[in-house]
C-alpha cells in the first residue's frame, strides 16, 4: 500500500471513546505515514502517586512504513499494535511501588528502561 491508502483506512474508522487517530504522509520520510494517536490518561508523575487524579490529554506521533501493508489488515495490525504500545507505556509509568512509589520499569529513566529492556524503543516513543 502506498501512503496516502493507508490514510483513507485509518481516516474511516472509529476506536474508544476519548480517544483519536490520525494519519497523514510524513513531510519528511517518502512513503511513511505519521500517525498521531490522542488519548486520555492521567499524570503518572512520583508526586501524583497513590491516586493519579490530575487527568491529562497526549498525542504522540509514531511511523508506519506504508510498503509493510500489504493491505487493509496489516493497516489494522499496525495501529493495534501502536495502542498496545502506548498501553504499554502508561502502565509502565504508573506501576509503582505502594510503599515508595518507585516505578522500577519506568519508561522515562534509564533504569527502568534497561530493565524493561528495550531502552531504543523506549527512547523513540512517540517521536517521529
Amino acid at each position: 500500500m502506498d501512503a496516502a491508502a493507508i490514510c483513507r483506512v485509518i481516516a474511516k474508522m472509529i476506536c474508544m471513546p476519548g480517544w483519536k487517530v490520525d494519519a497523514e504522509p510524513h513531510d519528511r520520510f517518502d512513503n511513511v505515514v505519521k500517525v498521531q494517536v490522542t488519548y486520555p490518561t492521567f499524570n503518572f508523575n512520583r508526586d501524583q502517586a497513590p491516586n493519579y487524579k490530575e487527568k491529562l490529554e497526549l498525542s504522540p506521533a509514531f511511523p508506519i512504513i506504508a510498503d509493510e501493508c500489504g493491505n487493509e489488515i496489516d493497516v489494522h495490525r499496525k495501529i493495534t499494535q501502536i495502542v498496545a504500545t502506548i498501553w504499554e507505556h502508561e502502565w509502565r509509568e504508573a506501576w509503582r511501588d505502594r510503599l515508595t512509589h518507585d516505578a522500577p520499569l519506568h519508561p522515562h529513566r534509564l533504569d527502568g528502561m534497561r530493565a524493561w529492556g528495550n531502552p531504543a524503543a523506549d527512547l523513540a516513543f512517540g517521536v517521529i
